[in-house]
């Protein structure tokens, strides 16, 4: 049997107190989704200061990333539909996560290149997420 990770441990601690609440798996989601865009539009400014705001959002955006499905999983409100909008959220933020760096980094030596390489990339990322099966399970 293998052990969770100590952030999905965490993330299981902290929301199971929702567990008999109105918040649904998908209200987290969205929360990690905004907190995502967040972070990507922070890292598109372009200056230290919000690229270190940036980088602090999107780690906790990936550690809210845990708590859907850890509440999910408690309450037994896991749903195909939640599934794939976890999955697109993700893909979402990583996309734009590469972008907003690209964008943010427009005025250094790389010029527009740096934006080019941004979406590159983070289209690149994307083709890593696990494509989901109609069942809910996913698949590389």
């Amino acid at each position: 049997m293998t052990t969770k990770p100590w952030d999905a441990r965490l993330a299981g601690w902290l929301v199971s107190p929702l567990k008999d609440s109105w918040v649904t798996p998908n209200h987290l989601t969205t929360v990690r989704l905004v907190t995502g865009v967040l972070a990507t539009a922070a890292l598109a400014v372009g200056s230290y200061d919000w690229a270190n705001i940036g980088a602090g959002l999107f780690v906790l955006s990936n550690f809210l990333d845990h708590t859907d499905g850890e509440l999910a999983r408690l309450s037994g409100k896991s749903s195909k539909w939640g599934h794939q909008y976890d999955l697109v959220s993700d893909a979402i933020i990583h996309i734009l996560l590469f972008v907003g760096i690209g964008y943010g980094l427009i005025n250094s030596q790389l010029g527009v290149w740096a934006l080019v390489m941004g979406i590159v990339s983070g289209v690149i990322c994307c083709c890593y997420f696990p494509l989901a099966k109609r069942d809910g399970t996913a698949t590389w």
